[in-house]
C-alpha cells in the first residue's frame, strides 16, 4: 500500500523567540505508523474542491516510535487517535516521518482540539450507548472526529451557508452530539501534541496525514518540554490516494 502525492509539498521552517513561558518546543523527528481503523463511519463532506464526498471519519490506532525498525517494538507506543488534518490522506499501515509538536503551535484551535480529544477521545469508544448519548462507537467517534475538523475549518462553528467545511447525512443523534463537542470545546482548553508530517521524507517513503497523540503518556521523545522558542512551519499540502483493500480515503476518505 502507498499513496502517489497529487501536489508537491512546500515546506517553509522559521524559529521566532517569545516570551512566554508555556510555548513549547517541536520535538525531533519521531516515525508514525497509521491503523488500524477502530470506531468509524461514512459521512459526507464538502471541502475546497472536493464536493459531496464521502469520508470515513473516527477513532483509529497509532503507533510511535524513534525509529523505522523501532514501531515494530514492543517499546512502541501505540494510542487511541483522531485525524487533524483536511488537506492530506494515509493508508493503513503507512509509516513516515513525523514532527511532534503542541497543539498550542501551528494547529488552528489546537487547545480546543486537545480538550476534546483528552477529554473524550484517548480511551478506546465502544459500547451501544456511549458516554450516555444514546450513540453507539462509530457514531460517537464520528461525531467526535467532525467536531475536530468543525474546529480546523469552522472555527468551531456548525457549517452555515459559506462555510469551508460542509457535512450532511447525519441521523439527528449524530449532529446533536457534533453541536454538543462544538459547546463543550468552546469553553475548554488543553495542550496535547500532534504529529506533523510535513517534513522532507526519507527515500522511499511519503508524507502522511497529520494526527493527535497524547502528550503526558511518555511518548518518547514526543513530549514536549518548555521553552521560549517555537517552530512555525508554513506547507503546502496535498491530496493523496488512499489503498485499503479497495479505494478508500482515511480519515479523509473517498468510498469506492
Amino acid at each position: 500500500m502507498k499513496c502517489n502525492p497529487r501536489y508537491a509539498i512546500a515546506l517553509a521552517v522559521g524559529f521566532f523567540a517569545v516570551a512566554t513561558p508555556n510555548v513549547l518546543l517541536a520535538s525531533p523527528l519521531d516515525w508514525f505508523k497509521f491503523g488500524p481503523t477502530e470506531a468509524v463511519d461514512v459521512v459526507t463532506i464538502s471541502y475546497g474542491s472536493f464536493n459531496n464526498l464521502s469520508v470515513y471519519a473516527g477513532q483509529y490506532v497509532g503507533t510511535l516510535a524513534t525509529t523505522e525498525p523501532g514501531l515494530s517494538a514492543p517499546t512502541a507506543q501505540v494510542f487511541n487517535t483522531f485525524c487533524v488534518d483536511l488537506n492530506d490522506e494515509v493508508s493503513v499501515n503507512q509509516e513516515y516521518e513525523v514532527a511532534p509538536t503542541s497543539t498550542n503551535i501551528g494547529l488552528v484551535n489546537g487547545a480546543a482540539i486537545a480538550y476534546l480529544y483528552s477529554t473524550f477521545g484517548q480511551t478506546t469508544i465502544s459500547g451501544s450507548n456511549v458516554n450516555g448519548s444514546g450513540l453507539n462507537a462509530a457514531d460517537y467517534a464520528a461525531a467526535l472526529q467532525l467536531a475536530i475538523w468543525d474546529e480546523l475549518a469552522n472555527n468551531g462553528q456548525a457549517p452555515t451557508v459559506g462555510s469551508p467545511l460542509q457535512y450532511s447525512g447525519l441521523n439527528p443523534g449524530v449532529a446533536a452530539q457534533v453541536q454538543n463537542f462544538l459547546t463543550l470545546a468552546s469553553h475548554n482548553s488543553a495542550n496535547e501534541i500532534w504529529l506533523d508530517p510535513h517534513v522532507p521524507q526519507p527515500p522511499g517513503y511519503n508524507v502522511g496525514q497529520a494526527f493527535i497523540a497524547p502528550v503526558g503518556e511518555g511518548l518518547l521523545s514526543s513530549a514536549p518540554e518548555p521553552s521560549t522558542i517555537f517552530l512555525a512551519a508554513a506547507a503546502l499540502c496535498c491530496w493523496v490516494t488512499v489503498l485499503y483493500g479497495r479505494r478508500y480515503r482515511i480519515a479523509v476518505s473517498r468510498r469506492p
